[in-house]
């Protein structure tokens, strides 16, 4: 790698002085080598994109699971990847609820943080109905455990808050019904290399 440095330095030619050909290709040579030699950075990072699909694994929740491939993509970072798990066609993905838990075991490796770390925000389909504000948790197991967030209300008219569970609690889906992923469907969240 070389930086460019001036051999010529035209600035200084005197007044009617003629600048040739050849002091110009030496001038345009050293450019050519400069940036030919320069690694070329995207943003802050370099991108590497890794795509794949896996069928998920229920861990628990469900007396009749939901049916469909999930899809990720991975954004290499270095040691900090952003990772997006979505639908992979867009269909709902939901099954029979038989406790208040929901989750995925046996998420691929290339997916697996090696510290357990929090999703984004997203929406989940309880009781038949698209409308659980959850997160999740991701394990260096390779388990996703999702956790419903509800409002509690501090007082009669006072604030609302989003807490986990309604009581505090984590895993407050209903056990009956429906529940799984609505259509569209997608989460984020940082893997976190440490190796």
């Amino acid at each position: 790698m070389s930086d460019y440095t001036i051999t010529t330095d035209f600035s200084v030619a005197k007044s009617g002085a003629q600048i040739v050909g050849a002091d110009l290709d030496v001038e345009f040579d050293a450019i050519q080598v400069a940036i030919a030699t320069k690694a070329e950075a995207v943003g802050p990072f370099i991108a590497v994109n890794t795509n794949g699909t896996f069928t998920p694994t229920w861990g628990t929740g469900f007396s009749s699971d939901p049916t469909g491939d999930l899809r990720f993509q991975i954004i290499d970072e270095g040691t900090h990847d952003i990772v997006f798990i979505s639908d992979d066609t867009g269909a709902v993905m939901t099954g029979t609820s038989d406790t208040t838990a929901m989750s995925i075991t046996g998420i691929p490796a290339a997916i697996r943080p090696d510290v357990e770390v929090f999703s984004s925000l997203f929406v989940l389909t309880d009781a038949g109905a698209a409308d659980k504000a959850c997160f999740a948790t991701i394990s260096v197991a390779g388990v996703i455990t999702f956790q419903v967030m509800n409002y509690n209300q501090h007082g009669t008219g006072g604030p609302k808050t989003m807490v986990i569970g309604s009581d505090g609690s984590d895993d407050k889906f209903t056990a009956s019904s429906t529940k799984g992923l609505p259509a569209g469907w997608w989460m984020m969240y940082e893997r976190i290399r440490t190796a």
